[in-house]
């Protein structure tokens, strides 16, 4: 720098340290690289309220920074260029002052310092000179340029292990999947967990397909809101009060979350079951009956039994042969004896004029009371809403099955979804357990394992019942765990017309992908697509940091540091 008739004259390579400037501004005739003429010229507001515009920008490359910054050229600027300090803090950078020097440091290094001109009382930082042609070509994809699509088949793994994870709880809700897995509900249970759902997991057309409702009334009015104080001035006008409550059992429903509550409110339409809620404490069961199923099954089943047990929280299901009232009773008394033996033997039935002769002479041998309502009254048969809830799961089950599976076997899903349901409900006895274990137990994921219901399959078929050239597997349909043996399932096969259990099968599910690798082969799996990702990373700046801080977070993995125990 130089004084010439009182004319400040600063080096072309040296520019003046601006911490009121916004972003690099270059002199003209500054050796600088790539310059290019500017699509977005920056009209600059100079100190003295005059403007000034850029004509070309270019690329300012700083030695240890992963970033290339951006310069404008100013040919008005006849002093000095400018460095703005915002710019380099915007790249991560800490810029110091003190008495004598400007250092501008990045990752705990000083990539450039600059003096402080005692004439001027200014701190100037050095213009780094332009790469040379082989080394600029090198890293001409710094960054914002750096675009790498790293670990496609990690997420794609991972999608659809939690996808097929999803499928084969039925494609419940995620708000009441995540509540279950928070609570530990699904402990064990592989390829779930709350970070994996809420990354990988989208929601399932299958799951609207059950679980979906109207929207209720008032969400979105576009009525225009009345006025407090004309409201008030306004003569009074009779308002329609509210009838009081018909079940005095739930009254002011102490506990919001008694049922589903995803499903609140809704429609209790055309629904396909039987229902019954018991309660422990009062031994009072409600039941109802509705209409059959739209298919009947190979088995003859034409609709459900389901029962609620208030205290557990639990939904029992079983298809039933009929609606008369053998059928009905049969079912009815299956469950009451499983009730009695669990310790939760009803006192009170409340029901309708369905099986009224059989059930009443039962519950009389049984020392229960009966209680028969008033033909379609619904609100006092509390068995609405578990209804609703079960046939919610049951569609929402039958929404992921192979679009050549047989609706026929409707009745052979009914176990699955009932344990994948429970398991997802809030005990009232225990509030930390599901209504699955409160029953029977946690789930032991490792001898029943599941699948989406309704896939298909190819059962293995044993070389003394096939011939030497025969096929070494049959075509089958998926229809749950065999609860009597050790990870085995049931199939159908439709070439036989026939069930069959099997340890020995491979599933082919259409709505999403098998999770067939190991944790191991997904880690080597990422090893080599890391591999492949490294050789491009390595050629940028920046790609070269990250594999820095990689390399160090391997090495802390690998060689934990040692804890050394104080002295006392």
């Amino acid at each position: 720098m130089s004084n010439v008739g009182n004319k400040i004259m600063f080096a072309p390579n040296h520019a003046i340290a601006d911490t009121g400037a916004t972003s690099i501004f270059i002199m003209e005739g500054t050796d600088v690289a790539n310059k290019r003429i500017a699509s977005s010229p920056l009209t600059i507001n100079l100190a003295n309220g005059t403007q000034v515009r850029s004509t070309h920008v270019c690329d300012i490359y700083i030695p240890g920074l992963p970033v290339m910054l951006k310069g404008h050229i100013v040919p008005s600027l006849n002093v000095a260029s400018l460095i703005g300090i915002r710019p380099l803090c915007k790249a991560g950078c800490v810029v110091t002052f003190d008495d004598n020097k400007c250092d501008v440091i990045y990752d705990n290094k000083v990539i450039l310092r600059g003096y402080k001109n005692n004439s001027t009382d200014l701190w100037t930082l050095p213009i780094p000179p332009p790469l040379p042609s082989h080394v600029r070509q090198d890293n001409a994809n710094l960054e914002p340029q750096l675009t790498i699509a790293s670990f496609a088949h990690s997420v794609r793994t991972r999608a659809n292990a939690v996808k097929f994870a999803h499928q084969s709880l039925c494609n419940p809700r995620i708000s009441s999947l995540l509540k279950a897995v928070r609570k530990g509900f699904l402990k064990g249970c592989p390829n779930l967990s709350e970070s994996l759902i809420l990354r990988y997991l989208n929601p399932s057309p299958a799951t609207s397909k059950g679980h979906m409702r109207r929207p209720r009334q008032g969400i979105r009015s576009t009525r225009p809101k009345i006025n407090k104080t004309d409201a008030i001035n306004s003569p009074p006008c009779p308002v329609a009060q509210p009838l009081p409550p018909v079940l005095p059992l739930f009254n002011n429903r102490p506990n919001p979350h008694i049922f589903v509550d995803d499903d609140e409110g809704a429609s209790g339409a055309n629904i396909f079951c039987f229902g019954a809620f018991a309660d422990r404490t009062s031994g009072i069961v409600y039941h109802d009956l509705t209409g059959s199923f739209p298919f009947m099954s190979y088995d003859g089943s034409v609709c459900f039994f389901v029962l609620y047990h208030y205290e557990s929280n639990a939904i029992l299901a079983t298809p039933i042969a009929g609606l008369d009232d053998v059928s009905i009773f049969e079912a009815y008394k299956k469950y009451f004896e499983e009730l009695t033996q669990k310790g939760y033997k009803p006192k009170l039935n409340v029901m309708d004029n369905q099986a009224t002769k059989h059930i009443k002479k039962y519950l009389t041998e049984q020392e229960c009371k009966l209680q028969v309502v008033e033909p379609h009254n619904h609100r006092v048969n509390a068995a609405e809403r578990a209804i609703q809830t079960f046939k919610a799961a049951f569609i929402a089950a039958l929404a992921t099955t192979d679009s050549d599976f047989p609706l026929q076997l409707w009745d052979r899903l009914t176990p699955q979804v009932q344990t994948t349901l429970n398991m997802l409900r809030t005990s009232r006895i225990d509030p930390t357990k599901s209504a699955y274990e409160i029953l029977y137990g946690p789930y032991d994921w490792n001898r029943y394992p599941l699948a989406p219901l309704g896939c298909k399959a190819v059962v293995y078929e044993d070389g003394d019942t096939r011939g030497s050239w025969a096929s070494r597997g049959v075509d089958a349909f998926y229809l749950g765990p065999a609860l009597d043996h050790y990870r085995c399932n049931h199939y159908y096969i439709p070439e036989t017309r026939a069930y069959r259990i099997s340890g020995s099968a491979e599933l082919f599910p259409q709505h999403c992908q098998l999770p067939t690798l190991t944790p191991h082969q997904h880690l080597r799996a990422l090893t080599d697509e890391l591999t492949a990702d490294t050789d491009r990373a390595n050629q940028t700046l920046t790609g070269r940091r990250l594999l820095t801080l990689l390399s160090r977070r391997i090495d802390t993995l690998l060689h934990p540091p040692s804890q050394t125990t104080p002295r006392r």
